[in-house]
């Protein structure tokens, strides 16, 4: 990549807004580390297939700030992987700041486990972008845990009757800037996202799940999780996008805040546009407390406040932590 490009990249990333909907553009938390400022440095990775080296094509779609960000420090290099069946990726971020870009390809049914380790206060990044096959089914599951910045933004373009299942848990104490894009392309594709957040005090989560509906007959769900600590600040951010194209399409945005403090605060921003009247669509948004009964009812039983509390809280998120094997932790 020559260097007038990386100074093109560069400027875009500090002059492209942090989000460019509309509906987003007054709400969002920025990161307050320059990512130009801090030394980078190797990520340790280890996945279970093998890839090849590649460049991300970067659609008008996909402009973002982070992928900005991210081409520039990867140089628009990328790992492409082709996966063919049940793979593990792993990754940690140390001292520094930390940049992966990725493409996968998925040509089966097949479950990706897609874990993350934070270790630093300093920086992790990456950008990766799926492809599902016509008629294949991928399930994602995705952890994250540990301490520090988080930029991620994740692309996935289904085909035909492809159905993608995506479960992620984000926990531990840092800053979160999360972008989940779906593009159902082919007709009967189905997108089901479930995005949890269980984050420690004094912890920022900006959370935005677009879903674009380009298909007949495609559908698309979407879940937005959060249980917020003391000193805490959530913002959740969903929009479905039914084109013209999208006819009979079916979606739904769910939005979820409990709060465990005053002191924690939480905004649920749902938004849908549509270009047609033949289509399926409803979203739901609650901010909430504890529930000062059902902390009685469980009080009663013999446990304390604080494992009340906890149990509440685990319960928000138990379909997500189901996916990963943690409900009886």
């Amino acid at each position: 990549m020559s260097l007038l490009i990386k100074e093109k990249l560069k400027e875009a990333y500090e002059k492209f807004p942090y989000e460019t909907h509309q509906l987003f553009l007054r709400n969002y938390l920025p990161i307050t580390i320059d990512p130009f400022s801090l030394n980078e440095s190797k990520v340790l990775e280890t996945y279970s297939a093998k890839y090849i080296n590649d460049e991300i094509k970067l659609e008008e779609d996909m402009f973002d700030k982070n992928v900005f960000l991210n081409l520039y420090f990867t140089q628009n290099n990328a790992k492409k992987f082709i996966l063919n069946g049940d793979s593990k990726f792993e990754r940690k971020y140390e001292h520094g700041g930390g940049f992966l870009s990725k493409i996968i390809n998925i040509e089966n049914e097949l479950t990706l486990y897609d874990s993350f380790l934070l270790s630093s206060a300093e920086l992790a990044s990456e950008v990766v972008v799926f492809y599902i096959k016509k008629g294949v089914k991928f399930n994602h599951l995705k952890k994250v845990e540990g301490t520090g910045n988080f930029l991620y933004n994740a692309y996935y373009f289904l085909e035909d009757n492809a159905s993608v299942n995506v479960y992620s848990l984000t926990s531990g104490k840092m800053y979160v800037r999360e972008r989940i894009y779906s593009f159902n392309k082919g007709s009967m594709s189905l997108f089901n996202a479930k995005i949890g957040y269980d984050l420690d005090d004094a912890s920022l989560t900006d959370s935005t799940v677009i879903t674009k509906l380009m298909a007949p007959k495609s559908t698309v769900f979407s879940y937005q999780k959060s249980i917020i600590r003391k000193y805490s600040k959530t913002i959740h951010k969903g929009l479905v996008l039914n084109t013209s194209d999208g006819v009979g399409g079916n979606s739904y945005i769910e939005q979820k805040a409990l709060l465990l403090s005053k002191d924690a605060s939480a905004q649920n921003i749902p938004g849908m546009e549509l270009e047609i009247n033949d289509i399926y669509a409803k979203h739901s948004a609650a901010v909430f407390p504890i529930d000062e009964d059902q902390m009685f009812y469980l009080m009663s039983r013999g446990l304390s406040r604080d494992d009340s509390v906890a149990l509440l809280a685990r319960n928000l998120l138990r379909d997500i932590r189901e996916a990963f094997g943690l409900e009886n932790e």
